[in-house]
């Protein structure tokens, strides 16, 4: 399996090089975006680059039955007018302009689609519908200078704006339902809730406030705000960076989707590159078809041995064959609803080696999902909470929630989808500048 790069100046370009070399099977490894140079010149253009692997494994071939091309599948790409290549990767040259409010507005008022209306002389005319026709070109004419004589909008600080007249609005919305609340707490209690902090941690806080007082030449808001961030980072717990996935076998369990085998090729990637230790990764995802064709595409990128199991009951004779520094075991997608996961976790916890079980969770789930998941999995003694998609969620709450309520550690954040940049190390300021934007 070789894994290539494409270069294209948008996404829709780079995935129409990777369909048409590698198939409508391939395997998205990666995106980014980079600069870079052409013609040598001293200017540089942002182009997105893709890693793709195709799926074909060890010569097989997929089945033709299930794999035929239909003609919806296979897109005709639009005719750029030239192809440039640099170090043998295609570059896709064509419009690079920023596409803004702006330009999109610009080009559509001077181009064919808002053209300056006109009657056609060939036409003959109706005397009924004449002054009608005629009416309406004046008003359309009229509309078109209107709009393009409109100042230019900046989105972001309209959003700005929209963001501090709705804060002022649920501010005075809980100042009608809790008058015990002080005036100098309201603005804390509002970013809290608004963060989907936990009701019984709020009150903690509050209680908490209400027993401090300010000295005369403090201002009270940056004196209980401090305070209130204090009493957080008195009980929030974050792993040592020491005890971070040192164990020798490190297993990650999680629900669906939440992206935990790009998590274990992040951490693999750090570990081996990084802190130059030998890595073993071993994938249980049996349950999903392919499920751990994608882990194997990292093993082989990163240049570290792969294993599949199926049987969790011949985990220690693998381990015992294992020359590795750290095995990182990759397990399908846990759902507390399934009994047979509970059972095959048990199976995989009784097992006569050491092995260190971190949960992964996204950010963007519901608090009440989270902790059934907490809840179902806390016989696996829980080392570590790991935390992704932060990138496509707007609270920091159920991360709070989970880490004091269960006194459990947070140990790294997933960030994005670049492996292995965006993996950052969880930290108490990260949350609390979240929650209380700061």
């Amino acid at each position: 399996m070789d894994v290539h790069k494409f270069e294209a100046f948008s996404m829709q370009d780079a995935i129409l090089q990777v369909r048409k070399k590698l198939g409508n099977d391939a395997i998205i490894i990666s995106t980014k975006e980079v600069e870079k140079k052409f013609d040598n010149s001293q200017t540089t253009k942002k182009v997105v680059e893709i890693l793709a692997s195709s799926p074909k494994l060890n010569g097989t071939k997929p089945n033709a039955y299930f794999h035929k091309t239909r003609p919806y599948e296979n897109p005709q790409p639009y005719i750029f007018p030239s192809l440039q290549k640099d170090n043998g990767v295609t570059i896709v040259s064509g419009n690079t302009q920023e596409k803004t409010p702006e330009n999109r507005r610009s080009h559509t008022l001077n181009h064919s689609l808002m053209p300056p209306i006109k009657t056609n002389p060939n036409i003959p005319k109706n005397r009924e519908t004449e002054p009608l026709v005629d009416a309406l070109v004046l008003e359309l004419n009229k509309f078109r200078k209107e709009l393009k004589a409109l100042p230019s909008l900046r989105f972001s600080e309209q959003i700005d704006e929209l963001k501090v007249l709705l804060f002022d609005l649920v501010r005075d919305k809980y100042k009608t339902e809790d008058k015990n609340i002080p005036p100098t707490l309201i603005d804390i209690y509002v970013k809290l809730k608004v963060a989907n902090v936990n009701e019984s941690l709020i009150t903690h806080v509050i209680d908490h406030l209400h027993q401090q007082l300010p000295q005369k030449d403090q201002d009270p808001k940056e004196f209980y705000l401090s305070q209130a961030i204090g009493f957080l980072f008195q009980h929030m717990t974050i792993s040592k960076p020491e005890q971070d996935f040192t164990q020798r076998i490190c297993c990650f369990v999680g629900p669906a989707g939440v992206g935990k085998t790009s998590f274990i090729a992040k951490i693999a990637a750090q570990k081996h590159v990084l802190e130059k230790k030998t890595v073993c990764l071993l994938s249980f995802d049996n349950v999903r078809l392919t499920g751990s064709d994608q882990l194997r595409v990292y093993a082989r990128v990163l240049n570290v041995p792969f294993y599949q199991i199926d049987d969790p009951a011949t985990l220690p004779d693998a381990v015992s064959r294992i020359k590795e520094d750290l095995i990182f075991i990759d397990t399908a997608a846990f759902s507390p609803k399934f009994i047979a996961h509970n059972a095959f976790f048990q199976t995989l916890n009784q097992l006569p080696v050491p092995i260190a079980f971190h949960l992964v969770l996204s950010a963007a789930m519901k608090q009440r999902d989270l902790d059934e998941i907490i809840k179902t999995l806390n016989f696996l003694n829980i080392q570590s909470l790991v935390f992704t998609k932060l990138d496509e969620s707007f609270s920091f709450g159920e991360i709070l929630n989970c880490n004091i309520k269960n006194g459990i550690p947070l140990s790294h954040f997933s960030i994005g989808q670049h492996i292995p940049e965006d993996l950052e190390k969880a930290s108490k300021e990260r949350v609390i500048e979240r929650i209380f934007h700061i």
